[in-house]
């Protein structure tokens, strides 16, 4: 039976959480993952879970089965690759070629991560699109915190204002 993939954990340390749903190719969720960049960079009391629920297509389920694929290698791998493929303006398509390289991991290898670990990065995914059903989350980014939804974009302001 298929499990569900530890889930990548910005700041694991911190007391505080968001829970993050996005979708790698959302222009909203990129301006919002540096939002809370800059706003961990001030708090280190707060972590964040990343959930990717992939509501673009096909481009966008092809990123989270990569991102999850890199996460069962190493989770500062995968947190390179977050932050490179939320830096960039495009899906990643041809560009994974260029992010393995970058954060050091063979395509090959990769691929072989991608084939024998299929159906609990497919569960991971169906995971985290179930809690964002639960929660009646309809598109990203959105957030869990403290039981609460919070729906579209966020700024600095609204964090400040969440953790004051």
């Amino acid at each position: 039976m298929a499990q569900s993939i530890k889930l990548a954990i910005i700041n694991p340390k911190g007391k505080n959480e968001i829970i993050e749903f996005f979708d790698y190719n959302c222009i909203h969720c990129k301006r919002v993952a540096k939002v809370i960049d800059n706003f961990l960079k001030t708090r280190n009391d707060i972590r964040v879970v990343l959930r990717p629920i992939p509501i673009l297509g096909q481009s966008s389920l092809y990123t989270t089965q990569i991102g999850y694929a890199i996460l069962l290698l190493d989770i500062d791998k995968y947190l390179d690759f977050y932050n490179i493929v939320m830096d960039s303006s495009d899906g990643i398509g041809e560009l994974i070629y260029d992010i393995t390289d970058k954060i050091n991991i063979n395509i090959e290898w990769l691929k072989t991560i991608l084939r024998n670990n299929n159906d609990d990065i497919k569960q991971s995914i169906e995971d985290n699109i179930d809690l964002a059903d639960k929660f009646g989350i309809q598109g990203t980014p959105s957030f869990i915190v403290n039981g609460k939804v919070i729906q579209g974009e966020i700024d600095a302001e609204i964090l400040d204002k969440i953790f004051a």
